[in-house]
């Protein structure tokens, strides 16, 4: 027993123990001689019983506010032999909770568990933890009046020691009772401090997102300043960037988090006639690194900005021409980059660092990768709601939803308020890079997020229609998040399922359709989903994190709030699926 099941295995084992040492109190009160021993197995039970009602309070505290119905919490209490216990997902849970605490934890109910058992052999229980007079059938107890007779007759506990040990009980009783006071007392004091070491974990987590989130930013506007003109590659540039689920155990420093990217031609793309692309389709890795303070020069206290390096004539007559020696000389190996398209036409499949983006406070350093292994040759890239409406009645496996929904919920945390996404970020936004043979994929796959540059301004790759009701909303991407969880757990564009009293006398969708579909099917969702989905998805809907103050996650509370009631919730399902065994 590896696990959590240790403590289900103590739990149903004290009461036993406690109601053998009442039947050996019973039993001794027929030898009359030996009173004594009647009078020590008395103080033993009792100790005992209040010894275990105490660890039955530990277990019951421990385990009430974890990602289980109290209703289970309970059974798990009363039915400690239950296979629950053993459950790889209850473990998990145990673990998130405890924390650095979980290890000592174990520790110390394996220690609990040993002296119980010892208890056990002292007092010559069988390995249901009864006395050999006692018979059990199922939940029926009888006594064997001959057994218990003969096993407490005069002769055998008229001698000094009798045929139990009684000091040595005693003395386990004392360690036992000692050892379920400590386990009492540190899961009072580990859940004590949960509540403000989760706040101050959802504060490192959101700040950490909103460092990603700029980087994200920098990295768009590094992009459009280098082709929102015209390129000299002369075609139409697409960038997308991987979403992805990050594991909220491993604390990193931001400077470590790298974005991953595709970077392709758009399809309709007019280049000029006769002239082939420098590159298609690269694999790129961007990290950023602060520049050197001792290397930079000050800056007027106006609100920084991105600037990013522009080819002059002389630089684009070669294209060994792309890259000029960094500055810097901790970053000899590197050099800046002045034409992007230049530079990535020569990586040719190469995982090396091409070089680095020039800013005025940060470095991007671009890495060649490998990260989609679809051949080059027959990549395509199809949104989210195209994939899905090409399975019959837009089928979703548990493992895609719970997938989806997470990496859906992190890109809002990772990407809110820069023009990766928009309000009507949804299945749309949402894109996979696939086989043209083959499109069908799975969709635990990676996600991207895609925008494209065209020169003077930037455009999506879809068109959305604009929903006025999305104004009325408070958050208006956290609503999107919202609709979109309700579209994966049915597999279909929400508006699919308005009734006719939701559309106006013309059959057509008003600006509140939207709403009313959605306020509708949330009741639905209660019994459709597992409970964090469900909760996670009214919380967007309506808005509702617990916070009233501010409804903008620039706001480092609202973000937090947005990390415990919505990304949590969604992680702890998509953790059941992947870190389990």
């Amino acid at each position: 027993m590896s696990g959590f099941e240790i403590a289900g295995v103590v739990l149903g084992a004290l009461p036993l123990v406690a109601k053998a040492l009442e039947s050996y109190s019973e039993g001794l009160s027929i030898v009359q001689t030996v009173v004594h021993y009647e009078q020590q197995f008395e103080e033993l039970h009792a100790r005992f019983e209040f010894a275990w009602t105490m660890y039955f309070a530990s277990c019951q505290r421990l385990l009430s506010p974890i990602a289980i119905s109290s209703q289970e919490s309970k059974e798990l209490v009363e039915h400690p032999t239950s296979d629950r216990w053993k459950d790889p997902s209850l473990n998990l849970e145990l673990r998130k909770r405890l924390g650095v605490a979980y290890e000592p934890y174990l520790i110390a109910t394996r220690t609990l568990h040993k002296r119980v058992e010892k208890l056990k052999k002292k007092l010559k229980l069988n390995d249901d933890y009864l006395p050999r007079w006692v018979n059990k059938s199922g939940d029926i107890r009888s006594e064997d009046a001959t057994e218990r007779a003969k096993f407490f007759s005069r002769g055998r506990w008229s001698r000094v020691s009798g045929p139990i040990d009684v000091v040595r009980c005693k003395s386990l009783v004392d360690q036992i009772d000692n050892e379920i006071g400590r386990i009492s007392n540190f899961v009072k004091d580990v859940t004590e401090l949960e509540v403000p070491r989760k706040e101050q974990q959802h504060q490192i987590d959101s700040t950490y997102w909103m460092t990603v989130r700029d980087h994200a930013h920098r990295v768009f506007k590094g992009f459009e300043s280098r082709w929102s003109r015209p390129c000299t590659c002369h075609q139409l540039h697409r960038a997308s960037l991987q979403l992805h689920a990050r594991d909220t155990e491993t604390r990193c420093d931001c400077s470590d988090h790298r974005l991953k990217c595709i970077l392709s031609f758009q399809n309709d793309s007019n280049g000029s006639a006769g002239t082939p692309p420098l590159w298609d389709w690269r694999d790129i890795e961007i990290e950023p690194k602060p520049v050197d303070i001792l290397q930079t020069q000050p800056t007027s206290a106006s609100a920084p900005s991105v600037r990013f390096a522009t080819p002059s004539s002389s630089n684009l007559n070669t294209a060994s021409a792309s890259t000029a020696p960094a500055n810097n000389q901790k970053d000899h190996l590197a050099t800046k980059i002045v034409d992007l398209c230049n530079a990535l036409s020569s990586t040719a499949g190469a995982t090396s660092t091409l070089g680095f983006l020039d800013e005025q406070t940060w470095k991007h350093y671009i890495h060649a990768a490998v990260h989609c292994k679809r051949p080059l040759a027959t990549r395509t890239i199809m949104s989210l709601r195209d994939i899905i409406n090409k399975r019959p009645q837009g089928d979703l496996s548990t493992k895609e939803k719970r997938t989806l929904a997470l990496k859906m919920a992190l890109a809002v945390l990772q990407l809110h308020d820069t023009p990766w996404i928009d309000s009507e970020y949804g299945h749309r936004s949402v894109f996979f890079i696939t086989n043209t043979s083959s499109p069908h994929i799975p969709l635990f796959e990676p996600a991207y997020v895609s925008r494209s540059f065209v020169a003077t301004n930037i455009t999506n790759q879809n068109t959305f229609l604009k929903s006025d009701g999305r104004a009325l909303a408070k958050n208006t991407l956290l609503y999107a998040l919202g609709i979109a969880l309700i579209e994966l757990s049915y597999g279909q564009p929400l508006l699919t399922f308005a009734l006719p009293s939701e559309l106006d006398a013309r059959g057509n969708a008003t600006s509140r359709t939207e709403m009313l579909v959605a306020g509708r099917l949330l009741q639905e969702i209660r019994d459709r989903e597992l409970v964090n989905y469900a909760w996670a998805t009214a919380r967007c809907v309506q808005c509702d994190l617990g916070y009233p103050f501010d409804y903008s996650l620039n706001d480092d509370t609202f973000r937090a709030k947005f990390i415990e009631k919505v990304i949590e919730p969604l992680k702890d399902d998509y953790d059941e699926i992947f870190l389990t065994k």
